[in-house]
Formats: structure tokens, sequence, C-alpha cells
């Protein structure tokens, strides 16, 4: 039989008209929405599911026997852990200024772990965006004038082209666009964020 905890707490549950475990979900996170959470990561079989695994899980059949584990957020969680990021993304701002020292000494590899961390960010915000029913914080949320969601589109345009410019192994342009482009982007849509 199938079991379901959320937030480690099992739940009890008796399957009635839903056929799939979608609709098995469906009803928890109906449940979970109304008394101000949000489902934010699931686990099946210890697999942390990706969005692309969900379509195949949805559809099947609640008679199978996985162990879902979801895990809620609510409004005021999701909340924090934007103004955390907006915290993390002005630190990564100011390292973003050392990008020049770094690829003139040949130290490659900060950088780009420095880039990937903050690709890697930008798609955790996305992900908490998501949860705009519960944290009234959305893609379109207004920040200085601009939406989150366009800084984020300008911040991945950059991030794109400092990728080219690094399979080009073009230093120069990799450091201006770190220092010049994307670490006031940074700044300014940190700033934002932890100011929500």
């Amino acid at each position: 039989m199938i079991q379901i905890s959320v937030n480690d707490e099992p739940l009890e549950f008796t399957v009635e008209q839903e056929k799939t475990i979608g609709e098995l979900l469906g009803e928890v996170e109906t449940f979970c929405n109304k008394n101000g959470h949000a489902v934010f990561k699931i686990i099946v079989d210890n697999a942390e599911m990706t969005a692309e695994q969900l379509d195949e899980l949805f559809a099947k059949s609640v008679s199978g026997t996985e162990n879902i584990r979801l895990f809620t957020a609510s409004g005021a969680d999701i909340k924090m852990h934007i103004l955390e990021l907006g915290l993390q993304l002005q630190q990564d701002a100011k390292d973003l200024q050392d990008v020049s020292v770094k690829m003139q000494t040949g130290d490659d590899s900060s950088v780009i772990a420095l880039l990937e961390k903050i690709s890697m960010r930008i798609k955790k915000l996305i992900e908490f965006l998501s949860l705009e029913t519960i944290s009234q914080i959305g893609a379109d949320t207004e920040l200085y004038g601009s939406t989150i969601i366009a800084e984020q589109k300008k911040i991945t345009d950059f991030l794109k082209e400092i990728a080219q410019a690094f399979a080009e192994k073009d230093i120069i342009t990799v450091s201006d666009l770190c220092e010049y482009e994307l670490s006031p982007l940074l700044k300014n849509l940190g700033e934002g964020l932890a100011s929500l």
C-alpha cells in the first residue's frame, strides 16, 4: 500500500475516488494550501523528484507501494528563504568584484564555482516564486520599478553570455560581465528580496 508522510509525519488517509497518485496528492496539497502551507519537495522511495519525474509519478495508480514524503513550508518560511537568498545574492555580488584578479591568476575554477552557485540560487528563487499563493511573493512582484522575473531574466542572460565568453577563453569579457553587469544586478535583486 502507498505510504504518505508530510514533514516526516505519517499521514493517515483513505483512498476514496482517487485513482492516481496525482489525484491523491492533489487532495493533500489542497488541504495544505487551506492551512497556509505549500508542498515544495516530494521524495519517493528516497529519491527527490524532479519536475520531469512528477508527471510520471502523478499518472501512477494509487494501488502502488511507493513511500512518498512531502515537505511543506508556510508563507512565512518561504519569505524567510527568499530573504536569505537576497542576502546571499548580495554577498555573491561582492564576490564577483574579485573575478578579474582570479581570472588573471588562473583561478578559473573558483569563478566557475561562484557562477554555478549563483545559478543555483536563481533556480531556487524561481522555485520559491512558484509558491506565490502561500507567500504572496511572485514573479511579478515589483522591486525598484522592475519585477523579480525581469531581473531574473537579465541575470540569466548575463550568465549565458559569461558561459559563452568562458568557452571562448575570453577572460576580459568574463571579468567585465561579472564585475560591471552581473554584480550590480545581483546586488539590486538581493537588496530588493531582502527588503520584502
